[in-house]
């Protein structure tokens, strides 16, 4: 089961487990940062992105693309 961090501190309404072909993910957003987490199997990702540093963004993106997994910005766009 896919479960939310204690240090994310977001209410279970701002939250929403949405599954993609493999795997479940969880992304949630404030003001500076995206907070992701992926779950295929029994290996689970963890990401922090700072959204203030474009290149930490481009670079979790990049990630992101390797791995064949949504990033944050193709998910802030389908909002």
């Amino acid at each position: 089961m896919l479960c939310k961090s204690k240090a994310v501190k977001m209410k279970e309404s701002d939250a929403e487990i949405i599954e993609a072909d493999e795997y479940q993910y969880l992304i949630y957003e404030n003001d500076v940062y995206y907070t992701l987490i992926y779950q295929r199997g029994d290996t689970v990702l963890f990401m922090r992105v700072h959204k203030k540093g474009d290149i930490v963004v481009e670079i979790a993106d990049a990630v992101c693309e390797k791995l064949e997994i949504i990033s944050p910005s193709e998910w802030s766009q389908q909002e």
